[in-house]
């Protein structure tokens, strides 16, 4: 029997009866078509996950805290030129399945979508479903977080870790840099980074690094080198 995994925020109790969103709701009871009593996985995005059971209504019971972890030991930033709708989304999907730490949109100059307030405020509540619908399909119980877009030309050194960018001309590859505490990594939009990005990215300490001889489309690129990095890294292989 299928157990639908679905996110509720907060920390709760044996017993305890928990209020769902509209939008789950209409997944488990309209789409899934569930009745009460059906069994859930809820987690809470902060790391804990709950076995619980549908109804009475628009609600839930929680039966018992369980242990479940699925988290990389590797914290990875993705900073992620923004792109075209499908284009982004996948990424950001692949990059959530992928076990990433923090996602936050770049605005660069080959960036293709131009977003005012009103379409980036819709943009944003979109691509935080996406993440959220990705942790609950692939088992992880806390929620990437959505940083505030920003240019990529006023980057800054990375926090802590080491920073690398995606260059298809980089002569290092992934398999040459060291072990890393934690990760930022920057992949371009469809058109790529400019060379005064580069230049920015170089001069904040990120380093390029290539992936192979071929030139990767953005949402590509940053499937395989999240993939090679949790490889290398993280909990993959």
């Amino acid at each position: 029997m299928r157990i639908p995994r679905v996110l509720a925020r907060g920390s709760f109790e044996d017993g305890e009866i928990v209020p769902l969103d509209g939008s789950t709701v209409h997944y488990l009871r309209r789409v899934l078509r569930l009745k009460d009593e059906h069994p859930l996985r809820i987690f809470n995005g902060v790391g804990e996950e709950y076995e619980a059971t549908l109804g009475p209504g628009e609600q839930a019971r929680i039966l018992q805290a369980i242990d479940h972890q699925a988290e990389s030991p590797l914290p990875v930033t993705l900073i992620q030129g923004i792109s075209r709708g499908q284009k982004m989304d996948y990424a950001l999907q692949k990059a959530v399945e992928l076990g990433v730490t923090a996602i936050r949109p770049a605005f660069c100059e080959r960036s293709v979508v131009r977003l005012d307030d009103k379409r980036l405020k819709k943009r944003l509540d979109h691509w935080q479903g996406v993440i959220e619908s990705a942790c609950a399909q692939s088992g992880r119980s806390y929620v990437p977080e959505l940083q505030p877009p920003f240019s990529l030309i006023h980057i800054e050194k990375p926090a802590t870790g080491e920073g690398l960018f995606l260059a298809p001309s980089a002569e290092q590859s992934l398999a040459t840099v060291a072990r890393p505490q934690a990760l930022s990594l920057v992949i371009g939009p469809e058109g790529g980074l400019s060379d005064a990005e580069i230049r920015v990215l170089k001069a904040a300490a990120y380093r390029g690094t290539r992936l192979g001889p071929r030139v990767l489309r953005t949402e590509t690129a940053s499937v395989a080198a999240l993939a090679a990095i949790q490889t290398l890294w993280g909990d993959l292989g």
